[in-house]
């Protein structure tokens, strides 16, 4: 099938109401440029317009470039997408039969419309502020290691699909090239902007399609924080920094020499020449390219060197308990897993935060926050394996970026005094609840309000869902109740008494997992109905402080009041249908926090 050209798609939007076969399509406008006629952004393979109907606004792809199977790929992309709630790829819908050009049909793609500026205007505008490009490369460092964590590849990784909004937010826009699970076993329909690309990439098909182009776009943002000077001598308006030609032979490029010449970026791109020599197979991940000749001491590395550089323990399956016991005690008031569940940090009173293997107790760090930072109340980990601290004062809270020791953002709520306070298991949303009994949650990311409602009654124990969409919240006078977060709309009361110490969701959010005074653990799932009794899980000797999950739900860890650090392996993951299987294989131990990095006695 020949499809139109841009002359023709542009005569066909100027009138939606008989273009387009979608109904919301239909009643909406295309937006215009100066001459009157539809503002159109063309790209390989599509050609984008923008539509508007009321508040909403969708991105609309016309196809110019036949694909044989284009169909059945965006059928596989739009089902895996659909799945997701929060990260940087939104939902996206193909339509067989969604342009009419010339009285025959044509397909299309229709997705909302993303505000932002592509990643290179985004770079240009932020030249002279080195810290204004290091939060971009952050950023997109967690975004290529959210992908990673869902097994996504976005296959076109470059300036014009990364968008980044006001708030610093980065987005990812042309999913033509884009691997999913489902696509398993075919073989690639693009092969990505050359200028981003490995030189050997050829029809490989995975979720490793990222690795390169990853690799690339961090290097020129390092290289142009150093040396902003770099931009006006080698970007062309379609790259960063690099061309084809600098990636095909690094020793002829101008590029590599001056970055060579730089000692900030000298290793940096020694070891990005080496990469595009190398097969492409080989091509290392992200992470392991930055961390490449030297140990880290990132939190989601601490169970890599505890396998290199300590002798492993034998995993128990007894129902005894196992307890070290150090000099010094001091009560735990936050617990978080890293995503992989093979470290959990926890926070104590003295402000110190220990990074700890999960299945040893063993102390590989400790890091404090500046001075006067505050009293840490939440931890978590964030999709990349940075973790996130929130420390409060007063009711002033301020999330902090633990390894660094830098301040993420800072915000309060109302009254004198924080009564709750909790981290989603991802650190994307943190929830907050002050003496004036108002909810507040807020986008860590962006550190932007997302809502506000009144539970009419004191927290005191809270907890976020991993995808910012429910929050659960108990008080002395407040019944376990659970929200949604958005709208405050009551989602679930449980019978759960009016005393709960901790509160932690399940990975899925299809659970709630609730620490009584006792020191019962309970897990009561939310989808079943109100009158099925919780799971009894589990239970401490000491009055529980806080509660988490492991992200697969194959651990608890808890901390008591007494000092203990309190861990309760379970069977094996959630199931499918989100409930969690609670026979123990391993009973809980206590792991007391001795002198810094000092070993257990």
């Amino acid at each position: 099938m020949r499809l139109p050209d841009l002359v023709a798609y542009q005569t066909a939007v100027q009138h939606p109401s008989t273009a387009f076969a979608d109904p919301q399509l239909r009643g909406a406008t295309v937006t215009t440029g100066n001459l009157g006629l539809p503002r159109a952004v063309a790209g390989n393979f599509a050609v984008t317009y923008q539509l508007r109907a009321g508040a909403r606004q969708w991105a609309v792809r016309c196809f110019h470039r036949e694909a044989v199977d284009r169909g059945s790929r965006y059928a596989a992309i739009s089902q895996s997408l659909a799945r997701l709630q929060v990260g940087p790829l939104v939902p996206i819908q193909y339509l067989d039969s969604g342009v009419r050009v010339a009285g025959a049909w044509y397909p299309i793609t229709k997705m909302a419309w993303l505000e932002g500026r592509p990643l290179n205007r985004a770079v240009e505008e932020r030249l002279s502020t080195a810290g204004a490009l290091a939060d971009i490369e952050r950023r997109f460092i967690e975004t290529v290691a959210e992908l990673r964590r869902l097994g996504i590849a976005h296959g076109d990784l470059q300036h014009g699909n990364v968008l980044v909004d006001g708030a610093g937010t980065l987005r990812l826009v042309d999913y033509d090239g884009m691997f999913v699970p489902a696509l398993h076993g075919r073989p690639a329909s693009e092969s990505g902007d050359p200028n981003y690309q490995h030189p050997r990439r050829g029809v490989q098909f995975d979720a490793e399609l990222d690795r390169f182009a990853a690799i690339v776009i961090v290097v020129a943002l390092r290289a142009l924080a150093v040396a902003p000077h770099l931009w006006q001598t080698y970007t062309t308006g379609d790259n960063l920094l690099f061309r084809r030609a600098d990636l095909v032979d690094p020793s002829a490029s101008a590029l590599f020499h001056d970055l060579a010449a730089l000692a900030a970026t000298r290793e940096l791109s020694r070891r990005l020449a080496a990469v595009c020599q190398d097969d492409y197979a080989r091509v290392p991940t992200l992470d392991e390219f930055l961390n490449a000749g030297r140990p880290t001491f990132k939190p989601r590395h601490v169970a890599v060197l505890n396998t290199l550089y300590a002798a492993p323990r034998r995993a128990t399956h007894t129902t005894r308990p196992h307890s070290w016991k150090l000099r010094r005690a001091s009560v735990q008031t936050a617990v978080a897993f890293s995503p992989d569940g093979q470290v959990l940090a926890t926070a104590d009173r003295d402000g110190r935060i220990t990074l700890r293997d999960a299945t040893t107790g063993r102390t590989r760090r400790s890091v404090r926050l500046p001075r006067g930072a505050g009293n840490t109340r939440a931890l978590a980990f964030t999709a990349s394996g940075d973790l996130l601290a929130v420390t409060t004062h007063g009711s002033n809270l301020r999330v902090w970026d633990v390894v660094a020791r830098r301040e993420r953002f800072a915000c309060s709520v109302g009254g004198r005094t924080l009564r709750g306070v909790a981290l989603s298991s991802n650190a994307a949303c943190l929830v907050a609840s002050g003496d004036d009994r108002t909810l507040h949650c807020w986008k860590v990311a962006s550190g932007r309000l997302a809502g506000s409602f009144a539970p009419h009654g004191s927290v005191t124990a809270l907890a976020v869902s991993r995808d910012g969409r429910s929050i659960a919240a108990a008080g002395p006078r407040l019944a376990l109740t659970v929200w949604h977060a958005a709208s405050g709309r009551i989602m679930a009361r449980l019978p759960a008494g009016r005393d709960v110490a901790c509160l932690a969701f399940g990975a899925d959010a299809s659970h709630l997992v609730v620490g009584m005074p006792s020191g019962q653990v309970r897990a009561w799932r939310l989808r079943a109905p109100a009158t099925e009794p919780p799971l009894e899980m589990a239970s401490s000797r000491s009055r529980l402080e806080t509660i988490t999950l492991a992200a697969d739900g194959s651990a608890l860890a808890a901390t008591g009041r007494d000092g203990t650090i309190w861990l309760r392996r379970l069977s094996s993951p959630a199931r499918s249908d989100g409930s969690l299987r609670v026979r123990v294989i391993s009973s809980s131990y206590r792991i007391f926090d001795w002198l810094r990095r000092v070993a257990l006695l």
